[in-house]
């Protein structure tokens, strides 16, 4: 797909069971979420939605990240 970043495939619900955003909405399905993740594994910031359709906008997500490059 030629991305500069990486997708992770799941199929075992490891990591959303993980992360705590595994059938939140009740449907055994991980809840759209996205993280920020730092080079050390700490989560820097999070988006958790609160409905299938509910997801960080792109211009947020481009804000927290300038936020925490400082």
């Amino acid at each position: 797909m030629n991305i500069p970043f990486p997708i992770l495939y799941d199929p075992s619900r490891e990591v959303p069971e993980a992360y705590g955003v595994y059938n939140l909405l009740g449907d055994r399905l991980a809840t759209p979420s996205t993280f920020i993740v730092d080079m050390n594994g700490v989560i820097k910031w999070k988006y958790v939605g609160s409905s299938i359709g509910d997801r960080a906008s792109i211009p947020e997500l481009l804000e927290q990240l300038a936020d925490i490059e400082g």
